[in-house]
């Protein structure tokens, strides 16, 4: 592994660059107390003058890049890559409006080197998100109105920093100040280093990825490596749809599949929390798919289809998944009951 320490700025700055996030990572989950904490540290750094780190950035090159630019594919740090340079956005349309420069920059400037890539002739996102969140983000970019079917969370955090720009009293000096103090410490993987492994391996570390993070790091290398079977569109995405209509977000997805496992494992073990549900997924794989993935996501597919279309069927299975993660056993008498309450 390189390690270098670098302000935010150099670091999405790097000329003739663009950063991809992997398909396997997270679609962009910050929130707006998320976003609140980060503005703050953010103004409280301009106010003081001091650096305030902003935590490890891991990423490896890709070989197979485009000739005209170097592509970085951002294996961890991508949620505050990502609010980074949807604040940046915000910046830039704040100051397209007003007519106003930082550090003789002006709004094209602030474009050029923080958030658009010339790929070839074709202007690109310099941040390559996933699914509809790359989409989104571009349209903002552009200025473009946002399409019908567009990520929430992107806009909605966008907005949030727009209005506290457009805030009486804002310090435009002081804000840009903070944001040049901003620090990561880039660490690049090489070699051996291999990004699914890792990303996956931060989840035991504390990370807090969800049961949709870790089935797309497990689909997408399988997809990779058999061109054409193409898993993760086929029978994953649609899950994903099926959360946005049913439980309101595509971030439930996770639900779906814990209700999926739970509703096959439930009876093996005891389980206290989400994070423990992933590794009965690799288990019932193993054990009950022979290792046939495919075969287990047509299952999952169905499922979904099922808990879809038949509300009582969706009721009992997320209810049946809320008790296996509160650590109640299936079937189990309630101590209330035991003792004749």
């Amino acid at each position: 592994m390189n390690t270098q320490q670098k302000t935010l700025l150099a670091f999405l700055g790097q000329p003739q660059t663009q950063f991809t996030v992997p398909p396997f990572q997270r679609v962009y989950s910050w929130e707006a107390k998320e976003c609140a904490d980060f503005w703050d540290d953010i103004m409280k750094a301009g106010a003081a003058g001091h650096n305030h780190f902003m935590g490890v950035v891991l990423y490896t090159r890709s070989s197979a890049g485009w000739k005209s630019i170097e592509q970085l594919n951002v294996v961890d740090g991508q949620q505050r890559l990502t609010t980074f340079t949807v604040m940046l956005t915000a910046l830039h349309r704040y100051c397209t409006e007003h007519g106003l420069t930082v550090d003789d920059m002006g709004p094209d400037d602030i474009a050029a080197r923080f958030l658009l890539a010339d790929v070839d002739g074709e202007l690109q996102s310099k941040l390559v998100l996933t699914y509809l969140d790359r989409f989104t983000l571009f349209e903002l970019v552009i200025g473009a109105d946002p399409s019908e079917e567009h990520a929430e969370r992107i806009g909605e955090n966008f907005q949030f920093f727009y209005d506290r720009m457009n805030r009486e009293g804002f310090d435009l000096a002081a804000f840009w100040r903070g944001v040049t103090q901003l620090f990561v410490l880039e660490v690049e993987l090489e070699g051996r280093d291999r990004p699914q492994i890792v990303f996956e391996s931060l989840n035991s570390k504390g990370m807090s990825l969800t049961t949709a993070d870790l089935l797309r790091s497990r689909i997408l290398p399988v997809d990779k490596e058999n061109p054409g079977q193409n898993l993760y569109e086929t029978y994953w995405l649609p899950v994903v749809d099926i959360a946005q209509r049913t439980l309101g977000s595509r971030d439930e997805a996770s639900k779906i599949a814990e209700a999926f496992v739970a509703r096959k494992c439930r009876e093996r073990a005891l389980i206290h929390d989400e994070a423990e549900i992933y590794p009965f997924f690799k288990e019932l794989l193993r054990d009950d798919y022979g290792n046939d993935l495919p075969h287990l996501l047509v299952d999952l597919q169905e499922f979904a289809e099922l808990f879809d279309v038949e509300e009582g069927f969706r009721t009992e299975q997320l209810k049946n998944r809320a008790e296996w993660v509160k650590g109640r056993a299936k079937g189990a008498i309630s101590k209330y009951k035991l003792f004749g309450d």
